[in-house]
């Protein structure tokens, strides 16, 4: 509604101005001035009047179109210009927890309606500025490509929240905690708050202005959200989901005080992130298993940590605490059979501290860590299944 009125109102002055030259110079300034006055009024008015009802009638179409072809809730919305190189229409950008969905209306006819789903982006890049908009580029992993005017820098923190920073090609995606744009939009939260208190200042620190390599690090995060209380307490919430995307950090938070608002963003996380990104993706999973059961977990499991890299392998405790023993135990002997002598070694280490085989000595530990008995098949498949049957004998099922 304002850009609609400051629109009219500026055109209503130009035509006013124009209107009381003409009449200045043409007869006089005394008839002139309420010629101009009128003509500001009335062409600004009505202006203002046919502005308003054609944005009121494009408001109701896209709504009817929502109402009839989108079925999620609608996180984000903007306007759009030259879809596809279309220079003529504008339409409206939406977005949901797995869709982007532009489109262009006219009348009741529909010109354009490409729906794009999120986990099929390979890439978004911004190539040129227009002011506030930008000529944005989304390339699918299909080769399919979309291009559009609109606002850049919202699209990518809606998207980032769901999806992670990880498909735009921007500068955007490389800021860091401590960068001067965080910092301004971090004072739009702490304003809201009267004299923060050493537990808020803490949070702060641990999620937002530490430095990078030391935020996350200090084993206290429990304890922080533990101290904060009420708005305090309500703000470091938003804050992070706010922020809520790949960076692990944040997933770990919403796994502590579990706000059923991060749910649908843990989700899209597992399931959409790439597999590059399998440490994220299973910790988002893990979070949504222990939080609520979730289903999906044990597929996205043995999907993504067999070819996972050594550091989310190492974890494995982390992935297999409270899994049946058979898929414990399956996923243990998967991993003591890695290239990597390391994953061998922790998944070794994890195997007697499930067993409760008590310490080990350190040529036990070896017994198939070391790499040359890996790179000999035979004496480690053997001693493989000499460990097997060890746990067999425990009366474990393997």
């Amino acid at each position: 509604m304002k850009p609609i009125l400051v629109l009219s109102g500026v055109l209503g002055i130009f035509f006013g101005l124009t209107a009381f030259i003409i009449i200045a110079i043409a007869h006089s300034v005394s008839l002139a001035i309420p010629i101009g006055l009128l003509a500001c009024v009335l062409f600004g008015g009505l202006l203002a009047i046919d502005l308003i009802y054609h944005s009121y009638a494009a408001k109701k179409r896209y709504m009817r179109y929502c109402a009839l072809t989108i079925k999620e809730p609608i996180i984000y919305e903007d306007t759009l210009l030259r879809l596809n190189g279309n220079k003529k229409d504008a339409g409206r950008l939406f977005l949901t927890n797995s869709t982007l969905v532009a489109v262009i209306l006219k009348g009741k006819k529909v010109l354009a309606d490409i729906k794009i789903p999120l986990a099929s982006i390979e890439k978004i890049i911004q190539q040129r500025e227009y002011g506030n908009v930008s000529n944005v580029l989304i390339e699918q992993k299909d080769g399919t490509e979309t291009q559009f005017i609109s606002d850049y820098g919202k699209l990518y923190y809606h998207i980032k929240s769901i999806l992670g920073g990880y498909v735009f090609d921007t500068d955007l995606e490389s800021e860091q905690p401590d960068s001067k744009t965080p910092k301004i939009k971090l004072q739009e939260y702490i304003s809201k708050i009267n004299n923060p208190s050493k537990a808020f200042q803490a949070f702060l620190a641990e999620y937002f202005i530490g430095h990078p390599t030391v935020r996350g690090h200090s084993a206290g995060e429990q304890t922080v959200w533990n101290s904060l209380k009420g708005l305090e307490l309500d703000i470091a919430k938003q804050m992070v989901l706010d922020h809520l995307g790949q960076d692990l950090l944040y997933i770990r938070a919403v796994g502590i005080f579990r706000d059923q608002r991060a749910i649908p963003v843990l989700k899209a996380l597992a399931e959409n992130l790439p597999r590059r990104f399998c440490y994220e993706k299973l910790l988002a999973a893990r979070e949504l298993y222990d939080w609520i059961g979730y289903e999906k977990y044990s597929s996205i499991l043995a999907e993504v940590l067999p070819n996972s890299n050594e550091y989310t392998k190492t974890n494995l405790k982390e992935w297999i605490d409270g899994l049946d023993r058979e898929t414990t135990l399956e996923y243990i002997f998967l991993m003591l059979q890695d290239e990597s002598s390391v994953v061998r070694l922790f998944s070794y280490s994890t195997l007697t501290d499930y067993l409760e085989f008590g310490e080990q000595e350190q040529n036990e530990a070896m017994f198939l860590t070391n790499e040359n008995v890996f790179r000999d098949k035979t004496l480690f498949q053997e001693r493989l299944q000499s460990l097997k049957d060890k746990v067999a004998n425990l009366n474990i099922r393997i």
